[in-house]
């Protein structure tokens, strides 16, 4: 109770992120799933494609800031759905947070209302509207998605904004075991890029993103440690490696925190 309290007494020290008014979208997500598509296709974020069409982002977070699963009464057997918005949710913070400090080469660099640069600013420091509440990034990802599903599938999908971080992408939950499936995805296709695992000279380093949520990889699922929560994500030669290793003993590589901005291929606009 007392954590609880200082928490939200510390909230009230944030910055509060506010959107533009923008003319009403007929469909926020549609519009704002298409640019996060073309933002991505060259790899990284392309923010100055999202920037120069900042109505699709604001539109979105205006209307996730009036609907969740608190506001549009979503059943208990909603699961996806609600792993879907919130990690959407998220995602789109982060990416606004990132628009309005421009100047920052990470976001280990942003400092916002009392709380310095070093990751307390950018995750602590400011607030978001979602599901009708004033919240930080911080208490998305770990009040509102992980103790509430302990489910570690969501830290494939979850973007800081960051080159060490699982790419930036759109979820759906509108069918059951949908979000369930493309997180599996992003899973596999992080742990099979740089930015999860690398080749060294006796094996394989992995990101020390896995070893900061080790307990919520195997207590939260069948794995016996680690190396076989990977392995069921990975393959060929890495699994089998992975697969190998008995006990799991693993070196880890640093996560890059610089911003994963890149100039996305040309396509028709959105």
């Amino acid at each position: 109770m007392c954590l609880t309290l200082l928490m939200l007494a510390m909230m009230g020290c944030s910055e509060r992120v506010h959107p533009e008014p923008a003319p009403e979208h007929r469909a926020p997500s549609s519009a704002w799933k298409r640019l996060i598509a073309r933002a991505t296709a060259g790899g990284g974020t392309d923010y100055d494609l999202i920037a120069s069409r900042r109505g699709i982002l604001d539109n979105y977070l205006l209307w996730m800031g009036e609907h969740g699963p608190e506001q549009d009464n979503m059943r208990g057997s909603q699961s996806g759905k609600k792993i879907a918005f919130l990690i959407n949710a998220y995602n789109a913070a982060v990416v606004a947070g990132v628009l309005k400090n421009r100047e920052a080469a990470s976001v280990m660099d942003v400092s916002a209302g009392l709380f310095p640069a070093g990751g307390a600013g950018f995750f602590l420091g400011q607030t978001f509207r979602a599901d009708g509440e004033w919240v930080t990034l911080y208490h998305l990802e770990h009040q509102y998605l992980l103790s509430d599903f302990e489910e570690p599938l969501i830290h494939a999908g979850l973007n800081c904004a960051s080159t060490g971080c699982p790419p930036l992408r759109y979820y759906t939950g509108s069918r059951k075991g949908q979000v369930e499936e493309q997180l599996e995805q992003s899973m596999r296709d992080f742990l099979s890029s740089d930015q999860g695992i690398r080749p060294v000279e006796d094996g394989y380093a992995v990101t020390e993103l896995m070893s900061w949520y080790a307990d919520h990889f195997v207590d939260w699922s069948d794995a016996t440690d680690l190396c076989s929560y990977m392995a069921d994500y990975t393959e060929g030669a890495v699994s089998v490696w992975l697969s190998q290793q008995a006990p799991c003993t693993l070196t880890f590589f640093s996560y890059d925190w610089s911003i994963n901005h890149a100039v996305a291929s040309a396509e028709p606009d959105p």
